[in-house]
């Protein structure tokens, strides 16, 4: 019990860190790398870079077993998902499978990748759940994010008097489920239609050791 409580508070300290790189941003931008200034309050970087600082603050251990491409110095959105979609949903390896958005909590790392892997183009996204999902209506889900976007969300933070500034931040993206509340589509916001894409939940869990 005491092992699953220590989880549960890192998994929440994934949200919370998240969050205060949000609360911490001046001014930002979504590209690819990853630029940051933290006496200025300068952030910019894409979705998995923005995922991979909040990681390395605060699972580094979990973060290193995330595959990454031998010349890319963070994984990329793909990757996230393939490691994620991977996991077992019943085992402590370090990073649990999550199938069911219901079962969603604020520190989950959601992952989905494009069909078609293209050099140079975005190949999916990634970001960290803000806290449980709420059911919006049969079948669909309303999640809170923190990401780094260049699409608008639903009551997004980065949009403001009518112009939305990319970049880091936080907001709401709706995601659609089957009967068994598994996800199989997603929708970023007002502007964005319904994507069918693959869709990978991971959660931080306890490092196990192989015994010999």
């Amino acid at each position: 019990m005491q092992q699953q409580a220590k989880e549960a508070r890192r998994v929440h300290a994934i949200a919370t860190a998240a969050e205060r790189i949000v609360g911490a941003v001046n001014r930002t931008g979504y590209g690819h790398g990853i630029i940051v200034d933290a006496a200025t309050g300068t952030y910019i970087t894409d979705c998995s870079g923005f995922v991979s600082l909040v990681l390395e603050e605060v699972a580094p251990i979990h973060y290193g077993a995330i595959p990454r491409e031998v010349d890319h110095s963070y994984p990329h959105a793909f990757e996230f998902f393939s490691y994620f979609a991977a996991q077992s949903t019943d085992t402590s390896l370090g990073w649990r499978r999550v199938e069911c958005v219901a079962d969603l909590t604020g520190g989950d790392i959601m992952a989905w990748r494009k069909r078609r892997i293209e050099d140079d183009e975005d190949s999916g996204h990634v970001l960290v759940v803000a806290e449980p999902a709420r059911p919006l209506a049969p079948e669909v889900w309303a999640v809170r994010v923190y990401d780094s976007t260049d699409l608008r969300h639903f009551d997004d933070s980065r949009y403001s008097d009518g112009v939305f500034t990319s970049g880091i931040g936080t907001g709401t993206i709706l995601v659609h489920v089957d009967g068994d509340d598994r996800p199989t589509a997603f929708q970023f916001g007002p502007d964005d239609a319904v994507h069918e894409l693959p869709t990978a939940i991971g959660r931080l869990e306890a490092l196990t050791l192989a015994r010999r």
